[in-house]
């Protein structure tokens, strides 16, 4: 005598049109495959956003600037103000896209300094004194100082062209204090590069010049220029 089949029971109901329960589980429909079992869930971790770099703070804890390198350091991501930007290597030389408006800029070394250009045209320079380390001048297309930066021990200065002070960095237990000339606390900058510091801080130089010069110090060791400003 052939066993019993299963027993199966089947429901109708008003809250759902139809309810099947069978003490073997559902059988497959004739000429059709058994359901295909769940995948698993994937066990790979979520790689996490890179963290910041270095990251500029407001006296009110605001992040005001940040910059990120990428795994290799082939590529930097910068923000300054409300100005961002993807800054790379190309070469000899630095450029970053979209910049302020959207132009393209592109930073090249020079006989005088490395010379910033927005959509071709120029418009800054960056020099570093070879006889005077820790000294960097952002000038404009006339040569005219935005700010100089002249870095001491575990200090800088900021002075602006007519070599006044604006604000001094300061080591402080693992971070940068920047303060303006009467002590008063004008931001705080993670890490311990004074000179990254003071770019990302400097306001008289427009945002995206200051993203793509913090940028250039990290993607590649500074090299003093021949020439004089």
């Amino acid at each position: 005598m052939p066993a019993p089949r299963p027993l199966c029971l089947a429901v109708v109901g008003v809250i759902a049109p139809w309810v099947v329960a069978c003490n073997d589980g559902p059988q497959p429909r004739a000429g059709s495959a058994a359901p295909a079992a769940p995948a698993a869930p994937s066990t790979r971790p979520t790689a996490p956003a890179p963290a910041p770099l270095t990251t500029v703070r407001d006296p009110l804890g605001q992040v005001v600037a940040e910059v990120r390198l990428d795994g290799d350091g082939a590529r930097c991501g910068v923000r300054v103000d409300q100005v961002a930007l993807e800054v790379v290597r190309d070469g000899a030389a630095t450029t970053a896209s979209p910049g302020t408006a959207g132009a393209a800029l592109r930073l090249e070394p020079g006989p005088a300094g490395d010379v910033i250009t927005s959509d071709g045209a120029r418009s800054a320079r960056i020099y570093r004194d070879p006889a005077r380390p820790g000294h960097v001048d952002i000038l404009d297309n006339d040569g005219v100082a935005m700010v100089r930066i002249a870095i001491d021990g575990d200090g800088a200065t900021l002075v602006d062209a007519s070599r006044a002070a604006v604000a001094r960095a300061r080591k402080d237990g693992g971070r940068i204090v920047v303060d303006d000339p009467d002590g008063r606390a004008l931001a705080y900058v993670s890490g311990d590069d004074l000179e990254v510091a003071a770019l990302l801080v400097a306001s008289a130089v427009p945002p995206d010049l200051r993203g793509l010069a913090a940028c250039d110090r990290l993607l590649t060791p500074a090299v003093p220029p021949a020439g004089t400003p």
